[in-house]
This record gives structure tokens, C-alpha cells and sequence, in this order.
């Protein structure tokens, strides 16, 4: 997704996640990690980014993205 968006690897993203209830509480629980992993600051609604819907060990999440630098301009 970064790449589709042409942000650097180390740029910091805002990221939204959709998921079912039941891994919903996974995401929470780890949200810590998982920011580490991205590179995200926050975790709240996407406005201008870009979404995708993705299939993760058969569960479907949707994930959008998007810069901090352009979301906050």
C-alpha cells in the first residue's frame, strides 16, 4: 500500500482498520506492535488515503492509509 501511495518507508501514516468484533479485540490488544510495524502515529478515520480490502487468514479487513504530512495539511 505504501508503495501504490509512493510514501517512503519510514514515513509516518495514519491507518484505519475494519475488522469483524472478534479480531477486533486482537487489533486493540496489539495495537502497540502493530503501529510499530506500519509506522503509524494514529489510528483513526482516513479521509484521503488510500483503502484496500485484504484476506487474512480468512477474514476480510479493510485497511486505508495515508500520510501524516498530507492528512495534516
Amino acid at each position: 500500500m505504501r508503495k501504490e501511495l509512493d510514501l517512503d518507508m519510514d514515513e509516518r501514516i495514519r491507518v484505519e482498520i475494519g475488522v469483524e468484533d472478534r479480531v477486533a479485540a486482537f487489533v486493540d490488544e496489539h495495537r502497540d506492535l502493530i503501529a510499530e510495524e506500519v509506522r503509524a502515529d494514529a489510528f483513526e478515520a482516513v479521509e484521503d488515503g488510500l483503502r484496500e480490502t485484504w484476506e487474512i487468514e480468512d477474514t476480510e479487513a479493510e485497511i486505508a492509509i495515508e500520510a501524516l504530512a498530507t492528512a495534516d495539511a
